[in-house]
């Protein structure tokens, strides 16, 4: 999409806020929804949504199995909003990285995840947390988005390498999960972190355990 094109569908801030709602929260609406979320009349919502999709933001379909008139759904077209002047590929290299990576087998996906410890460890250094929410700041300041289930799941609600993942899904959740256990392990909270895999509607799951510290020297040692 040209750079004209991207401000003039993100030049007004109802239309830009509208649009933001469906990439924070994922999943189909019809125009009722979208103006009770932004506060507005019904046939301003359908104008500016009618625009988005013209845009080429937003794609619709009709929800049936019900009653009456089918009802018009409005959901995500594409990726993310992408703006580079000269023209950049980094969402597509990132994508033919990691599947070139994945080739590689399990010494890819090894080298995945320490190279996302690593760049854990980085970002949340010179910092202590009291918990594992508070540990993740550092990645949420980049535009993650996470969620404690109750199970004690760890939910990427945004995740910040969506795009990448759905090219090579092993490689990139591993270097995900690097990336979170590094992040935890700078900020002084040991955990092991692993990839459970897509949830919907567009998230992923990682399982967190507190890693085990020896309380005295006798369970180091051998007796």
């Amino acid at each position: 999409m040209g750079v004209e094109q991207t401000l003039a569908a993100l030049r007004d801030p109802t239309r830009r806020t509208m649009l933001f709602s469906f990439y924070d929260h994922p999943g189909a609406r019809t125009v009722d929804e979208v103006a009770a979320e932004a506060g507005v009349h019904r046939t301003v919502a359908f104008q500016h949504l009618e625009r988005l999709v013209a845009f080429g933001y937003l794609t619709t379909d009709l929800r049936r199995g019900s009653r009456g008139k089918p009802a018009k759904l409005y959901r995500l077209a594409g990726g993310p909003i992408e703006l580079t002047h000269p023209a950049r590929l980094y969402r597509q290299l990132a994508g033919l990285l990691a599947r070139a990576l994945e080739k590689l087998g399990s010494a890819g996906r090894a080298a995945s995840l320490e190279v996302g410890r690593d760049f854990g460890r980085l970002i949340g250094s010179g910092r202590r947390a009291a918990s594992p929410r508070e540990a993740l700041a550092p990645v949420t300041a980049l535009g993650g988005s996470y969620v404690f289930l109750p199970d004690g799941a760890l939910m990427a609600v945004n995740c910040i390498f969506r795009e990448a993942c759905e090219q090579a899904p092993q490689v990139v959740c591993g270097l995900h999960a690097g990336l979170l256990e590094g992040v935890l392990a700078a900020a002084d909270q040991p955990y092991r972190v692993s990839a459970l895999g897509p949830r919907e509607p567009a998230a992923c799951a990682y399982a967190i355990e507190a890693e085990r510290v020896p309380m005295n020297r006798a369970e180091v040692e051998p007796a």
